[in-house]
């Protein structure tokens, strides 16, 4: 069982990294755009504003907003995997500790 536990953290953490990548990816393509942007000529800039940075703005604000949800779903979930192994780890030990007052006792 708890073989399982330590694997399913073990996959949740790397979820998180790799889309903490993914973000990090939307980032720097947005810095590209920026500077694409930033380095053209006004009539290509006014071109670029209407026929992509609008379109691509909403493409990466999307997936930026659901990245930032989806990895606080998994940063909640890992943290309650966490709180509920300590809390079996309690448990097995008071259960033990009862056993032996139980067994020492009589």
């Amino acid at each position: 069982m708890k073989t399982i536990q330590v694997e399913m953290i073990d996959e949740l953490k790397n979820q998180i990294k790799r889309l903490e990548d993914a973000y990090g990816a939307i980032d720097d393509a947005r810095h590209d755009i920026r500077m694409a942007f930033a380095d053209s000529h006004d009539t290509d800039r006014q071109l670029c504003e209407r026929d992509f940075r609008e379109p691509l703005k909403k493409i990466l604000d999307c997936p930026r907003k659901g990245l930032d949800n989806l990895i606080k779903i998994l940063e909640t979930e890992l943290s309650h995997i966490e709180n509920k192994n300590e809390n079996d780890l309690d448990t097995e030990k008071q259960n033990w500790e009862e056993k032996q007052v139980f067994h020492y006792g009589q």
